[in-house]
């Protein structure tokens, strides 16, 4: 006995639906920008491994963000000059460009993923990158506020995308902050649901940052400061990089 076939509806009651209806999907459903920008932090990582030792510290001391780049004439350890406010400034944006290990970068990886790319398709390619930055510098000057006479190297991503949490709370939780040609305004910022995450998110950084252990349980440095400057100029400004026309 033979099975009679499958009966398809052509309306929108009623259909059965079935998995060969369904479009193959990509793994990885990211926009080009965020893509092109997690391949140049796999790519810097990938520069600094082949590197010799020697090289590859001084990379990172040139690319990293280093408060007395800014606020002393002398190093604390070779006593040799460092102010370099030039240098200084192109390390507010380098440093999220390089991290410390693999754990590091691949944990920036998948929040980079997570939150960068519904962002970018709200805002698109250059305001993306524009917004991306900015929340990588505010979180440096965070760090740079409670890490005056530091010489200690700060690198990572993290400010940067702690950034496209906060822009990403604005519409995930509260709906569109920024209607087509209407200023943006703090509605979607005292939501709640909005209110309540960045109360976690800021609260378990202190903690992380308080104990020194990052969220495998490993004994680390954490510029907790940075997470939270650069999460601060996401959740705050980011409804003025939106478009004035956009869909989800």
């Amino acid at each position: 006995m033979t099975r009679p076939p499958e009966r398809r509806f052509n309306g929108t009651l009623g259909r059965r639906f079935s998995y060969q209806d369904r479009e193959p999907q990509p793994f990885f459903n990211s926009p080009p920008i965020v893509s092109t920008m997690l391949g140049i932090l796999i790519l810097v990582h990938v520069f600094r491994i082949v590197l010799p030792d020697s090289w590859d510290g001084e990379f990172v001391v040139a690319m990293a963000f280093i408060p007395l780049r800014f606020l002393s004439v002398v190093d604390p350890v070779t006593s040799q000059g460092f102010l370099d406010v030039f240098g200084g400034v192109a390390t507010l944006f380098t440093h999220t460009l390089v991290h410390a290990d693999l754990l590091h970068l691949g944990l920036n990886s998948i929040w980079l993923l997570a939150f960068g790319s519904p962002v970018a398709r709200l805002v698109g390619k250059q305001r993306f990158l524009v917004f991306f930055f900015l929340c990588g510098m505010a979180g440096a000057l965070a760090h740079l506020a409670f890490n005056m006479t530091s010489f200690l190297p700060m690198i990572g991503a993290s400010g940067a995308i702690s950034g496209m949490m906060g822009g990403a709370a604005r519409f995930i939780f509260a709906g569109p902050a920024v209607e087509p040609g209407v200023p943006p305004t703090l509605t979607s910022l005292f939501d709640s649901r909005v209110m309540l995450f960045a109360a976690v998110w800021i609260v378990i950084n202190l903690l992380f940052g308080i104990v020194g252990l990052d969220p495998t349980g490993e004994t680390r440095l954490i510029a907790w400061e940075a997470h939270l400057g650069g999460f601060i100029m996401g959740i705050l400004f980011f409804p003025f990089f939106m478009r004035k026309t956009w869909s989800v």
